[in-house]
């Protein structure tokens, strides 16, 4: 039989690698912005040390990973916001309501211009009221509009840099991915974007509506929820809401119809 050691020093612990840290560390901070439902006031109120504390990771290696509260943000950005809804351009909701709006009407694509054009303001029309609805309840677009919106009150160096390149590379994947979504629907109709317009310009202007919307959602509920009669689809009237409204003004008077059919000319 071996001797039992002796006593004296303990072996040491086996030592954590710093991607295992800090991949400890932000999916810690994931979890419980998760759980106290999104972030909403700013990035100062992230508490990194608390985060240390219940992942069991040693403070002097975090800080060596991250050398400010601010290098910490900027990854915790990335780690949140790139990929998900904002690579998509649309949540999956918004995207399957203005497909099935297309799929029940496809046949109107062979229409008349003016039909065609009712068909986008209808796509239009239900589109904003879910995508108003999913933007509401998302603790994911809540929690970016508010790390974004703080991201210029960093202080300048490193850290500042590279959490507005972050929010800058998510702002252009989403608007890149809502771009093509509106020019692939746009052509499917037989409409096209006048000049100088451009289908980012259509994605800029619907998300600053939904957004804008949608921040005010608990201090003017009303303005955001009303809703009034307009055209429908099909003859009589339908719901709109403000929001769906101004967008559907706005794209009607920045596109043209480039596909004259039978029953445009017979016109």
């Amino acid at each position: 039989m071996e001797p039992e050691p002796s006593g004296g020093a303990k072996p040491r612990a086996r030592r954590t690698s710093p991607d295992t840290t800090k991949r400890q560390i932000l999916d810690e901070a994931k979890a419980r912005i998760a759980a106290e439902g999104g972030i909403t006031l700013s990035f100062e109120h992230i508490p990194l040390e608390s985060y240390i504390k219940a992942a069991g990771a040693p403070r002097s290696s975090v800080y060596r990973i991250w050398k400010s509260h601010a290098a910490f943000v900027a990854d915790l950005i990335q780690d949140l916001f790139e990929g998900g809804d904002f690579a998509r351009g649309f949540d999956p909701s918004t995207r399957h309501a203005i497909e099935a709006v297309l799929r029940e009407h496809v046949g109107l694509i062979q229409g008349t211009s003016e039909e065609r054009r009712a068909l986008m303001r209808e796509m239009v029309r239900v589109g904003v009221a879910a995508n108003l609805q999913a933007a509401a309840a998302s603790e994911f677009r809540r929690s970016y509009w508010t790390l974004a919106s703080a991201v210029p009150s960093i202080a300048p160096g490193p850290a500042r840099e590279t959490a507005v390149a972050t929010v800058t590379r998510i702002e252009a994947s989403f608007l890149s991915a809502m771009s093509s979504f509106y020019e692939t629907v746009l052509g499917l109709i037989g409409l096209r974007l006048r000049e100088p317009f451009t289908p980012r310009h259509i994605a800029v202007l619907t998300n600053s509506i939904v957004d804008a919307f949608t921040r005010r959602f608990e201090l003017d509920r009303g303005i955001v929820e009303t809703v009034f009669e307009g055209p429908a689809l099909e003859g009589g009237t339908a719901e709109w809401t403000f929001a769906a409204w101004s967008i559907a003004s706005a794209v009607d008077g920045m596109t043209e119809s480039y596909a004259p059919t039978t029953g445009d000319a017979a016109q």
